[in-house]
């Protein structure tokens, strides 16, 4: 049978005829690839409905709405045993890796170390210092640089708390403002390095944020080569056209990529994020920039540079992973995805 211009009508039932969901009228669609097949598709909120047996229910409607058929798919809806389980997880430190160690200095700074490496997170958002083997691999403070309202940022009123530490495991908050937006930044990492940030930027609704950057300044000494997939337009009959691998010999403007290594034979930056939703930039080969300045190598995300209206808050989550071997150490911080 031909069900083009079809549609159904779907519910789940109690299986008394009572709709105790709300009734969806979709259209059926050809799945791809000229098969003549057609499908629709409902989703309904579960809350409610947990360890019940109920009734999925489609009728299908011709193109004037006549009933042509109902198709009926019993459910019982069982949350699984596996959610929220515990199962594989350990709280032991496994060798190689070392214990976190965590601790809050006199000047407010907190220190977060493992495996040779060591974080100072100061009251400026996100990085003050990486040190790796006794040296430090930033040139200045990872700066989040922006302007709302035509005023440039200027954090202030900056507070940082070691909320958590375990030999696993240790997580801080930054809090600062300026220009009437907050900036919330809660930050965990495990004793492998790996850290998540979650980020809430908040302030009045209909502020207008112009620019809002990400500006990592790596010494130029460890940011002699780099690599990025994705990050340029495809070239036919060209392999790897798309990405980057090799030296920096001047100024890089790549699209955005979920996974960009910057650094040198020993040490290294790999920047992530999951997706560039939410961030507004005018130039799409230009949404990350590696930019070398003398002794300076800057790793700009431009996450803003088109006027955006701040609906109240903005939050973005970063996940980042440090891993220093014993014969390549390397690093990763912070990249921004929002929400």
């Amino acid at each position: 049978m031909d069900y083009s211009g079809h549609t159904a009508q779907m519910s789940m039932q109690d299986g008394s005829s009572f709709d105790v969901t709300d009734l969806k009228k979709i259209d059926l669609v050809e799945v791809p690839g000229e098969s003549g097949r057609r499908v629709a598709m409902a989703k309904f909120p579960l809350s409610g409905l947990e360890n019940k047996s109920l009734d999925g229910v489609a009728r299908l409607l011709d193109p004037n709405g006549r009933l042509v058929k109902t198709v009926y798919q019993h459910v019982h809806i069982r949350r699984p045993d596996w959610v929220d389980t515990q199962e594989g997880y350990s709280k032991k430190v496994l060798p190689p890796w070392t214990p976190v160690e965590a601790q809050t200095e006199p000047d407010g700074t907190v220190d977060i170390g493992a495996w040779g490496c060591r974080h100072v997170f100061g009251t400026i958002p996100f990085l003050q210092k990486i040190e790796s083997s006794g040296e430090d691999l930033l040139a200045a403070p990872i700066a989040l640089r922006g302007r709302a309202e035509g005023h440039a940022f200027h954090w202030k009123n900056g507070s940082t708390r070691l909320t958590a530490h375990y030999p696993d495991t240790a997580s801080l908050e930054q809090v600062c403002e300026s220009n009437g937006v907050t900036l919330h930044v809660k930050a965990s990492m495990d004793y492998d390095g790996y850290m998540i940030f979650d980020c809430t930027l908040q302030g009045q609704r209909g502020l207008t944020i112009e620019i809002l950057q990400l500006d990592i300044p790596l010494r130029t000494r460890y940011a002699t080569l780099c690599f990025g997939q994705g990050v340029y337009p495809e070239k036919p009959k060209i392999p790897m056209s798309i990405s980057h691998s090799g030296a920096v010999p001047g100024d890089l403007g790549f699209r955005f990529s979920p996974n960009i290594w910057i650094g040198n034979e020993q040490r290294g930056l790999c920047w992530q994020a999951e997706s560039d939703e939410h961030w507004h930039y005018a130039d799409k080969q230009k949404s990350i920039e590696i930019l070398p300045r003398d002794k300076v190598t800057h790793f700009q995300a431009n996450l803003i540079n088109l006027p955006t209206h701040l609906a109240t808050t903005r939050s973005f989550t970063t996940g980042s992973h440090y891993w220093p071997h014993p014969l390549n150490r390397c690093f990763e911080i912070p990249g921004i995805s929002g929400s």
